[in-house]
């Protein structure tokens, strides 16, 4: 739990039970904090995972027991991970219409694939449900209370790479990618750090989370940054 204004750590709460493989986004329901182990690097992981805990021992207590989802994705067969090459990462997702929506790290096309997950069922399998051409690295998505969509990210470009978000609106159910998107870009992540995580606030702001970058020599600490989105879907 953090200060929104300073960022300084409040509160720190331990999952008892789960070990974090590589834990990268988090979500919720009105009864539920999900946290997504799926990170997949390398492309090879078996053991997919997202973690439900209730929000009741979240606010109330500083160690929570989590109950583990295990999923696959529907049409991953190879995991080889070609290198690295692959399109089976994932760093995002989100809580709307009774379903988890997960949203993929492509580092083979470039496109994010939109998959749904059963958030009552363990050893499920994530259905995919579309993609779309992002033209960069997903690491975290959100939706308001109206149903627009934020889809956040960074070019895989390296010292040239600029951090973006996606917006998302108009779309038909929950294909999301049917109607209005914007690609809106925030600047280098040598500023923000590395977006990795976003959050909407009721008035319309989104806050964003980067990682510290760490490299030649060059020392970018974390940050949150916050914009302004209103009118804009």
């Amino acid at each position: 739990e953090l200060n929104p204004t300073t960022g300084s750590v409040i509160r720190t709460i331990k999952v008892s039970n789960a070990i974090n493989h590589d834990w990268e986004e988090l979500a919720q329901s009105d009864t539920h904090l999900f946290i997504g182990d799926f990170g997949n690097n390398n492309g090879t992981r078996k053991d997919l995972a997202v973690l439900k805990i209730p929000i009741s021992s979240v606010l109330g207590s500083t160690e929570v027991i989590a109950e583990e989802l295990k999923f696959s994705l529907a049409d991953q067969t190879d995991f080889s991970g070609n290198g690295g090459l692959h399109n089976y990462d994932c760093e995002a997702f989100f809580f709307s219409n009774n379903l988890l929506h997960l949203f993929t790290k492509n580092r083979g096309d470039q496109k994010t694939n939109h998959y749904t997950l059963n958030p009552s069922q363990s050893n499920g399998l994530a259905a995919l449900s579309g993609f779309f051409d992002v033209k960069g690295l997903i690491t975290a998505a959100g939706i308001d209370n109206q149903g627009n969509i934020c889809l956040l990210g960074y070019e895989d470009a390296g010292f040239a790479s600029r951090s973006f978000v996606w917006l998302f609106s108009a779309y038909s159910g929950t294909n999301y990618f049917s109607g209005k998107s914007t690609r809106i870009f925030l600047g280098s992540p040598s500023l923000l750090s590395q977006t990795e995580g976003l959050i909407f606030e009721e008035n319309g702001q989104v806050m964003i989370s980067g990682e510290r970058i760490s490299v030649g020599g060059l020392t970018i600490p974390a940050k949150l940054s916050k914009i302004d989105l209103k009118g804009l879907f």
